[in-house]
C-alpha cells in the first residue's frame, strides 16, 4: 500500500496505452517497456518517490525476456528490430539482421513486400536475451519450431558482439520429434 513511512508508492503510467512489458533495474533506477514506449524511472524521495518519464513513445519491448544488460546498456528487441539504450539515447543495432531473423523465425514471410502474418507479433514476445559479459556478446532467440518430417528444428541464436559492433549467428539445430 502506498506509505511515506515505507516509501512504497503507486504510479501508473499512461502516456502510452498498453500494458507494461518488461520491466528491468537500471543504473540508479528502472526501465520500464511497454508494446510502443520507454520509461525510466529514478528514485527522489518523499513525497512522489518516483519520478518517471518517457523517453520513447515509438520503440518499446515484445516480451519479459526480451531485454538484457551488458557494458552498462540495454539491449532489447521491439517489432521493429534490436535495440542499445545508454541511460539517455536508443539506438538501432539489428538493421543488418532484422529480416534475417524475422524470417527465420518464421515470424514474416518474403514475397515482392515483407509481411508479418497476424501470429507475428505473439511470437516475437517469446523472444530470449542474454548477455555473455566475458565475451561482450549479447545473444537473441526467438524460439520458434516447426516440423518437417518427423524432426522438429529450432531457431537459430543470433549474437550482437557490443564491443566490435558485428553480429554473428549459431546454426539451427534439429531434434527428433
Amino acid at each position: 500500500a502506498p506509505s511515506i513511512a515505507t516509501e512504497a508508492g503507486y504510479t501508473r503510467l499512461l502516456e502510452a496505452p498498453g500494458i507494461i512489458r518488461a520491466v528491468v533495474p537500471f543504473r540508479d533506477g528502472f526501465v520500464a517497456f511497454k508494446d510502443n514506449a520507454l520509461f525510466v524511472g529514478e528514485y527522489v524521495g518523499p513525497n512522489y518517490l518516483w519520478k518517471w518519464r518517457p523517453l520513447s513513445h515509438r520503440i518499446g519491448c515484445v516480451g519479459p525476456n526480451a531485454v538484457t544488460e551488458l557494458d552498462g546498456r540495454l539491449y532489447f528487441v521491439h517489432t521493429s528490430g534490436f535495440y542499445e539504450f545508454d541511460g539517455q539515447t536508443i539506438r538501432s543495432i539489428g538493421l543488418p539482421v532484422n529480416q534475417t531473423f524475422l524470417t527465420e523465425a518464421g515470424l514474416i514471410q518474403l514475397g515482392e513486400f515483407g509481411h508479418v502474418p497476424p501470429t507475428g507479433a505473439r511470437g516475437l514476445a517469446f523472444t530470449q536475451a542474454a548477455a555473455d559479459d566475458i565475451e561482450g556478446v549479447v545473444w537473441f532467440n526467438a524460439p520458434a519450431t516447426f516440423s518437417s518430417g518427423g524432426t522438429k528444428y529450432s531457431m537459430q541464436l543470433f549474437g550482437y558482439n557490443s564491443r566490435s559492433q558485428k553480429w554473428g549467428r549459431f546454426g539451427n539445430r534439429s531434434v527428433a520429434a
